[in-house]
């Protein structure tokens, strides 16, 4: 099904589709000029009944994601689209359509056909991205730290230079100890 259409710049068509259903190619018919393939429906694996496990992964994506979703600048109508969604394999597809997995990745999780194993998958994967997020936030925020230290340094060193144009001796020294201060503590840190 043709979910939505956007015609790019280079006069290409953008086309988000949603399968109705899984396939299996059994059979390349023809690859030129387009790719003609024979298939087969692949039917869903029941998975496990509806268990205090199960509901409590569910609910632990629902909560990942929405810890995920200011970090990774995801649209806010996944998380109310989730929030409306039981089954484990829809909420799967849902949550692995809206992030940026790897193509390795992506073809991993449409292979499997277990609902409840692919929402598995996804919690893991969901894992990681609030693991390599929180990291990539505490290396931005020491960076902005040391970017900070420097900016007070510059103000320093600027301070004493208008301190001894206008011929405040006492107050250019004081500012350019506390300028090679912060510059030391910078390199330090650095």
């Amino acid at each position: 099904m043709i979910m939505r259409m956007m015609r790019l710049p280079d006069g290409r068509l953008k086309v988000l589709v949603q399968g109705l259903s899984k396939i299996r190619v059994t059979q390349y018919l023809r690859t030129e000029p387009h790719i003609d393939v024979a298939v087969v429906p692949v039917e869903a694996e029941s998975g496990e009944e509806w268990t205090v496990e199960v509901e409590a992964l569910v609910r632990s994506v629902r909560e990942k994601l929405d810890e995920l979703l200011p970090l990774r600048h995801l649209p806010p109508e996944v998380l109310t689209a989730t929030a409306n969604i039981d089954d484990p394999g829809r909420l799967a597809d849902l949550v692995a359509s809206n992030l940026r997995l790897r193509i390795e990745e992506a073809q991993e999780i449409l292979e499997i056909i277990d609902p409840v194993r692919r929402l598995r998958k996804i919690d893991a994967l969901l894992r990681r991205e609030l693991a390599v997020s929180s990291v990539q936030a505490e290396i931005q925020g020491a960076a902005r730290e040391e970017i900070d230290m420097l900016h007070y340094a510059i103000v320093f060193v600027v301070l004493a230079l208008i301190a001894a144009l206008f011929a405040f001796a006492g107050i250019a020294a004081g500012a350019v100890g506390i300028a090679k201060m912060l510059f030391l503590v910078f390199v330090i840190t650095a």
